[in-house]
């Protein structure tokens, strides 16, 4: 989850952009410049494919249960001139534009008189210093905090319904915390590919039984060991 949300009022009031859009607009930019490797892949060149499911989950203040919700508000933003997209299949991508750079230039310029201070000139600069570098700074943190339970992690989460359709590890903290040290050991592709195979693989004879991430964790070297013993060339791809 985004644990904070930093709008510029003074930049966003003169636009047609309720606080909702600015939200939006705010995870945007905090999207958008992360030097997250997560988020390295997700991009094509400069531009960042956004996961409307992820922003979703990162937003809760939000109350949007839509992603359909979402598509309106970005054009919005993007009508604004803060963002330029383009459709890729299904995939919105999103890059910044050179006017998103006013949100941290102009801010606390034209604070009235009566409103300040005697010492209201140093707080605005420290204000202003504060937004920028947890911008520039501090923007990956949160994603570090989450490690990989991001999208990535609940994809392959979803992909263990095909195995035990009863069960949903979403919630599940163990099952998570097993699934994510698997991706940071053996890598996102790999993992996507293995987990993508198990529902071919648990039914042929002698092979583990996988049925959730922490079986997959625990048993890692038995599965490998009988993938390696498999002639079936389709098996092969999940070898890790």
């Amino acid at each position: 989850m985004k644990y904070n949300i930093y709008i510029n009022q003074q930049v966003l009031a003169e636009t047609n952009l309720d606080i909702v859009d600015s939200a939006i607009l705010d995870f945007l930019v905090f999207f958008c410049n992360s030097k997250s490797p997560k988020i390295e892949k997700q991009r094509v060149g400069e531009w960042t494919w956004i996961n409307y499911a992820e922003l979703l989950r990162q937003m809760p203040l939000l109350r949007i249960k839509s992603k359909g919700a979402i598509t309106p508000r970005i054009k919005k933003i993007e009508e604004a001139g803060y963002v330029s997209t383009k459709q890729v299949g299904r995939k919105l991508f999103i890059i910044m534009n050179d006017k998103v750079d006013e949100l941290f230039t102009k801010m606390n310029d034209t604070v009235h008189n009566d409103e300040r201070s005697s010492n209201s000139l140093s707080l605005d600069r420290s204000r202003k210093r504060t937004n920028k570098e947890i911008y520039k700074d501090n923007k990956d943190k949160e994603l570090a905090k989450q490690g990989f339970a991001g999208s990535d992690i609940n994809e392959l989460l979803k992909l263990f319904e095909e195995l035990n359709p009863a069960k949903s590890y979403y919630g599940n903290k163990t099952q998570r915390a097993a699934m994510t040290r698997l991706v940071e050991k053996f890598g996102l592709e790999k993992m996507t590919s293995c987990v993508s195979a198990l529902p071919g693989i648990i039914t042929q004879k002698y092979s583990p039984t996988i049925t959730s991430p922490v079986q997959l964790e625990n048993k890692m070297g038995d599965l490998i060991a009988f993938l390696k013993k498999s002639k079936n060339n389709k098996l092969k791809i999940a070898t890790i």
